[in-house]
């Protein structure tokens, strides 16, 4: 999605698990970006690429302090025992230019701490949308995005509902992801 958003971008991939780097791996080669898509296996902590980052975007293990998976790797991709949210940012940070963002995918009950923790690393929020499944429910996830600059303007967060009483997909969402149906 970054590489069709994105015509000039190279996107570097990185994920803990092998396997799940070998199926990106994959999905890159048959995808129309594949000379600008790459995937390598690397925590978050050891990755040490020559340049810096415009951005980074990311779906970070969340759950904390729940039931763990049996599988091993399930639990590794989705539990934040081995990516903290102050890991996260701290490793971001260093990773991102001066005028780079950090975009990220979070449960709403996670915002409190994200931005927090943001503010600790001196990472600023620039925009947050809460993402409802339906308007009479709760949000369900955050998409928030950091950056090194302070905003310009108070923050006024959005909100996106994925449905609603009619369709299985809002206009809202219809036209965010239109164009990522190829």
């Amino acid at each position: 999605m970054l590489a069709q958003r994105f015509p000039n971008a190279i996107i570097d991939g990185i994920d803990i698990d092998p396997s799940a780097v070998l199926q990106a791996q994959d999905n890159f080669s048959a995808s129309p970006f594949s000379t600008r898509l790459h995937a390598y296996s690397s925590p978050l902590q050891e990755w040490h690429p020559q340049e810096k980052y415009d951005m980074i975007v990311s779906n970070p293990p969340y759950f904390s302090n729940s039931l763990l998976c049996p599988d091993g790797m399930r639990t590794k991709a989705r539990h934040a025992e081995l990516l903290s949210f102050a890991e996260l940012l701290a490793h971001s940070n260093r990773l991102l230019t001066q005028a780079g963002t950090l975009s990220l995918v979070l449960p709403a009950d996670a915002e409190k701490a994200i931005l927090a923790e943001a503010r600790l690393q001196h990472l600023y929020c620039v925009h947050l949308c809460r993402v409802h499944t339906t308007a009479n429910k709760p949000a369900k996830r955050i998409l928030v995005t950091f950056s090194h600059q302070t905003p310009a303007t108070t923050l006024t967060p959005e909100t996106l509902c994925l449905s609603t009483p009619d369709h299985p997909r809002s206009p809202a969402y219809s036209a965010l992801t239109q164009d990522f149906y190829l």
